[in-house]
């Protein structure tokens, strides 16, 4: 069962209330959800860029914690739009969502990628108790990431009318 399934059937069966977690590449991911409705793409579409995180229709953060002795974990957390049960869109509609929100979700785990590079750069250095400036290559690229990708629209994070 694909992720994006699990995800799927959690919110039909729980609604709006714990977050999903998962493991991504050794990364523990937690997935909240923002709920938004509409008639249209273009309704939808409002309600993302109105009550997405900080403005975005996504967003992940990363953290990643090491001891002396080098156990590292990389946690991360990613807010996805979800639609409520009353959004008005038909099945084309509905299926252009799903298409934007399967991109959408692989463009934040990009973001994941950029704390497990850091991890690594840690264990490398040998986990030393001050490892800030390994940090700063990987915010560098993963802004880059998205000055590159356009936040995504050149992944498909978009919506198009059917």
């Amino acid at each position: 069962m694909t992720l994006r399934a699990l995800m799927l059937i959690v919110s039909l069966t729980l609604g709006p209330g714990p977050a999903l977690a998962d493991t991504y590449n050794g990364a523990e991911v937690t997935y909240d959800r923002y709920e938004i409705s509409g008639a249209s793409l273009s309704e939808v579409q409002d309600q993302m860029s109105a009550k997405g995180p900080q403005g975005f229709w996504a967003y992940t953060t990363w953290r990643v914690d090491w001891t002396g002795g080098c156990d590292i974990t990389v946690t991360a957390a990613i807010t996805l739009p979800e639609l409520s049960a009353d959004a008005a869109l038909n099945d084309l509609e509905r299926a252009e969502f799903d298409r934007m929100l399967d991109a959408l979700a692989a463009h934040e785990l990009g973001h994941v990628d950029f704390g497990l590079g850091a991890a690594r750069d840690i264990a490398a250095a040998g986990c030393p108790a001050n490892s800030n400036a390994l940090f700063d290559p990987w915010l560098a690229q993963e802004r880059a990431y998205d000055a590159n990708t356009n936040h995504g629209l050149t992944q498909g994070v978009y919506l198009e009318a059917p």
